[in-house]
């Protein structure tokens, strides 16, 4: 079952049922996944600058001022250019998945 999608955004069903959080009041699902949302959005990005070279760190920091989506683009070109990145961003969600589904299997 995938939860993530190619786009790295969670299909919140099955991220909730994974959870076992699927018996939650709709605004409490929906807060969940917000916050997951958020969360996973961190650790993509934390995932990328470790995986930077000093040259990809540089064209980064130089592209950050521009306006969208011309910045979203240039980033997606430096992001592309990291060999195996996408398999070290999947890798870095499941950890946290199986982290986040072990302390809600602590806390129920």
């Amino acid at each position: 079952m995938s939860i993530i999608n190619e786009h790295f955004q969670p299909d919140p069903a099955k991220l909730l049922q994974y959870l076992g959080l699927n018996n939650l009041p709709e605004e409490d699902k929906e807060e969940v996944v917000t916050e997951l949302t958020n969360h996973f959005t961190e650790i993509i990005t934390e995932t990328m600058l470790q995986n930077l070279s000093d040259d990809q760190a540089q064209r980064l920091d130089s592209v950050l001022d521009l306006a969208s989506p011309e910045r979203e683009e240039k980033i997606s070109d430096i992001a592309s250019a990291i060999p195996g990145l996408r398999i070290k961003i999947d890798q870095a969600i499941t950890d946290e998945l199986g982290i986040i589904k072990n302390a809600y299997e602590q806390i129920q």
